[in-house]
């Protein structure tokens, strides 16, 4: 578990909705009551200022959803090979392998276990 991507999604969770509920109360509610405007020209005014605040208010919920699934599904330690994703080859990846058993086989071998991984897959 990483505490700071748990503690960042709850911060950027409570943000969110405390910037859905409150807006709506304090900021939209009285300023529609507010305006000088003809009713049709308010309509579509109000509902302008109504889906921009509440979007970034999404946009907000979702990082904070992106943040706690990074702080909780992060299980072990990378640094002994494995991931969220599932365990990882010791030495690292096929390529390193690979690399490594041309070195110790020599540049002679190296057409033919290239051919030969060719036909594998």
């Amino acid at each position: 578990m990483n505490e700071s991507f748990l503690v960042t999604g709850a911060l950027a969770a409570f943000g969110g909705l405390s910037h859905a509920y409150l807006g709506e109360r304090m900021i939209l509610i009285p300023l529609r009551r507010q305006v000088d405007l003809p009713a049709t020209r308010l309509a579509s005014t109000m509902r302008v200022l109504r889906f921009t605040w509440h979007f970034f208010s999404v946009v907000m919920v979702s990082l904070a959803v992106v943040f706690l699934a990074l702080g909780c599904c992060r299980g072990g330690d990378t640094s002994r090979g494995s991931s969220a994703w599932g365990p990882r080859s010791p030495r690292g990846s096929e390529r390193y392998e690979a690399r490594s058993m041309l070195d110790r086989e020599g540049a002679r071998n190296r057409r033919s276990y290239l051919m030969r991984r060719r036909r594998i897959r």
